[in-house]
């Protein structure tokens, strides 16, 4: 459970997995905090985003997932083949980016954005300059106007140094993905 001061947890972790989720977290500023009952130790913190992961428990899974799917203030999307994430509908990283190249007075066109799976898609769309991993799902390739290299062959390092450098004709000639 993501709130604006913390991520709430329970996912079953020893200490060095712990060391390294909160080391994920540190530069944002969220405390991170591991309670067996993460809506519970939350409570009073506005909910931004809940990540449900499939951990062997099938049948709690799809029953929270049909719940929140039946609320129609609530959005799902996923980041990969074993979660879904819920967020209040029309909240997202399109909105995100939007609002931040609007306080930036940078124009759409002008944005580059990467990503990788369904939870990019609207974000991918809405840049001028959205790059897709080369080892992305099928639905963030066909909303990026290009294509990367994959995550493992630093991909996004690839992709920023070409816009950096003015060189996307780099990023066209690995894989131009034709959305004109």
């Amino acid at each position: 459970l993501y709130t604006r001061d913390g991520v709430y947890t329970n996912q079953p972790l020893d200490e060095e997995g712990r060391a390294r989720f909160r080391r994920h977290f540190e530069r944002s500023g969220c405390e991170v905090v591991f309670a067996q009952s993460p809506a519970r130790a939350s409570e009073g913190a506005p909910c931004m985003k809940l990540m449900v992961k499939r951990m062997g428990e099938e049948a709690a899974y799809r029953r929270a997932e049909e719940t929140l799917r039946a609320m129609p203030e609530v959005e799902l999307t996923t980041s990969g083949p074993h979660n879904f994430e819920a967020m209040l509908r029309g909240v997202g990283k399109a909105q995100a980016v939007r609002e931040l190249a609007a306080r930036l007075n940078v124009p759409m066109e002008r944005v580059m954005a990467c990503g990788d799976y369904d939870n990019d898609v609207e974000m991918l769309r809405c840049c001028g300059l959205s790059t897709a991993m080369g080892n992305a799902a099928q639905d963030a390739k066909d909303a990026a106007r290009f294509v990367t290299r994959t995550n493992e062959e630093a991909g996004v390092g690839w992709a920023v140094n070409a816009a950096l450098d003015g060189a996307w004709e780099r990023l066209k000639k690995l894989r131009q993905i034709s959305r004109k």
